[in-house]
């Protein structure tokens, strides 16, 4: 193996690393750099070592809302659904759990005492509720807030706090999502 000097090191400084897997193990690895020259018969050469950190980061859930603008009729007596065919995507998190993990919803204009918000499983939903607790598959996974319990309320933010909520779970509680308004006008 021959070389220059300045080659090896612009050849040792391209050097690259990375990890595309979901979940990496974030032990230290230890790498190799090593090189020979040879001249007429004699050889001689260096070995560097460096060690990479790897550190595993959170990717971040990603919440896709069905429009950015509903439509309700006062008067009509009916609940509106607000995100029924949300999805939800984590790759790394299969599980949120608690005690700093919650969905909220909060009114951030427009509202008024009158406005509800709600928790109202679809049929298809694998979601019991029995305030303040959700269950999922009969395991508990999340508690309602106490404001929330009140009927999510005027500026009140309605809030489920996670105990241990999977994936699949956490999109079904986004699609129960409930406004509702009782007034007449």
């Amino acid at each position: 193996c021959t070389a220059l000097g300045k080659h090896i090191e612009l050849l040792a400084t391209s050097f690259g690393y990375s990890n595309q897997s979901q979940d990496p193990v974030t032990e230290p690895r230890l790498v190799e750099i090593s090189y020979c020259e040879r001249e007429e018969e004699e050889e001689w050469g260096s070995i560097v070592l460096t060690t990479i950190d790897v550190i595993a980061t959170d990717d971040l859930t990603q919440v896709q809302l069905p429009t950015d603008r509903l439509s309700y009729m006062l008067g009509q007596g009916m609940t509106l659904r607000v995100a029924d065919t949300a999805t939800v995507t984590d790759p790394d998190t299969p599980i949120f759990e608690g005690p700093d993990g919650y969905v909220a919803v909060t009114f951030l204009s427009g509202n008024t005492k009158s406005d509800h918000l709600d928790l109202q499983p679809l049929s298809k939903s694998r979601l019991t509720i029995t305030p303040p607790d959700i269950f999922y598959d009969g395991e508990l996974v999340a508690n309602i807030s106490r404001k929330a319990r009140d009927g999510g309320l005027g500026r009140q933010q309605f809030k489920i706090m996670f105990i241990k909520m999977p994936l699949e779970c956490l999109q079904d509680v986004i699609q129960s999502i409930t406004y509702s308004n009782p007034s007449r006008r």
